[in-house]
């Protein structure tokens, strides 16, 4: 009975130490490497979205102005040729 109560120990040898400690310095390295990515890649995210919001800006202004010129491209196209209708009525 005395036997029974007795933990057994596990003997691990020198490779099964080795392997163990040889895969915890791996998944360290792992972990330590996908916490530098990570915070990478947030900052370039946001780098990203300063950019497209810049270029949205400068697209919107750029859409504006040609939206503008064509505007008043058309007005002027119009008036003359109301202009040139008054006249051609006023000569009949």
């Amino acid at each position: 009975m005395a036997a029974v109560n007795q933990k057994r120990k596990i003997r691990l040898g020198i490779l099964p130490k080795v392997i163990i400690f040889v895969t915890i310095l791996i998944i360290l390295h792992f972990l330590i490497l996908y916490q530098s990515v990570s915070k990478k890649l947030e900052a370039t995210d946001a780098q990203i979205i300063q950019r497209v919001e810049s270029m949205g800006t400068s697209y919107l202004a750029s859409e504006k102005q040609i939206g503008d010129s064509a505007v008043k491209d058309s007005v002027k196209g119009l008036d003359k040729k109301s202009t040139e209708a008054i006249e051609k009525n006023l000569k009949s």
